[in-house]
């Protein structure tokens, strides 16, 4: 939510309880930009292994890759663009962010959670925020294609049971997705610690339909072909037409209403 502070940002899972959380990784590198761009000259100032040529930083965890390296100028551009990212993103407590020493010392605390009060840095958290949202946003994207893709041979999975909060079925991109979600909500999330190759292979998992079209998604328990798909769902809705195109244009008409 936007203003808000969501605590899962502070934490970490049991396997990394040692490292740092992404918020901290990310202030000490805004840190070390900061001290970069205050430099004179043009000599570079080693980052690590980050990526930082998006509108957030990105750890590089390939042990074999370079680190990276800035210029005093190139550090100042990219905390000017991180700020801009965070600004942008609409998150009210970094609406008068700027990418200085102030900057790096605003905080605001948390809201809600077990560490409701916390105080986190607002450059940080933001950056953190805005590169969780493009996470998921790529995330989906892919989601999307290889569900497309799957669409075109031979249908979308889904596993019996497994729905999203309306009641759809969720469709995943493979018949091992699927079985492995069907055994997760039989069995719980460490399903795969007894018996897992029999759970697997118990799974009731089928095959089916998923299409998207605009900002709406068709399902169905029965493996059509994408134009199939569409026209029976607009149809559905009340649409008159027999046509691929016809039934885009309504349904995409329909969800502008």
């Amino acid at each position: 939510m936007k203003g808000d502070v969501e605590e899962s940002e502070m934490t970490t899972t049991e396997t990394t309880v040692a490292q740092p959380t992404m918020i901290e990784s990310i202030a000490t590198l805004l840190q070390t930009l900061v001290g970069a761009s205050k430099a004179k000259g043009t000599a570079k100032v080693n980052l690590g292994r980050w990526d930082v040529s998006k509108g957030y930083p990105d750890p590089i965890y390939d042990a074999t890759a370079p680190d990276t390296s800035v210029t005093p100028k190139q550090a100042k551009a990219t905390l000017a663009r991180f700020c801009k990212a965070v600004v942008s993103s609409g998150w009210k407590p970094a609406s008068a962010l700027t990418p200085s020493t102030h900057g790096m010392q605003l905080t605001h605390p948390l809201t809600s959670g077990k560490n409701k009060g916390t105080k986190v840095p607002v450059f940080a958290y933001g950056l953190s925020k805005v590169r969780r949202d493009a996470r998921r946003t790529l995330k989906s994207e892919k989601r999307s294609v290889a569900l497309a893709a799957a669409q075109e041979n031979g249908g979308a999975w889904f596993a019996e049971g497994v729905t999203d909060k309306a009641g759809v079925g969720v469709a995943y991109v493979s018949e091992v997705k699927a079985r492995k979600a069907s055994a997760r909500a039989v069995h719980g999330a460490d399903w795969w610690t007894t018996d897992k190759a029999s759970r697997l292979q118990e799974a009731v998992v089928y095959q089916g339909t998923y299409v998207e079209v605009g900002e709406s998604t068709l399902t169905s328990d029965v493996v059509l072909s994408t134009d199939d798909a569409i026209i029976a769902a607009a149809q559905q809705l009340g649409s008159k037409a027999s046509t691929v195109r016809g039934a885009k244009t309504f349904m995409l008409n329909l969800a502008k209403k």
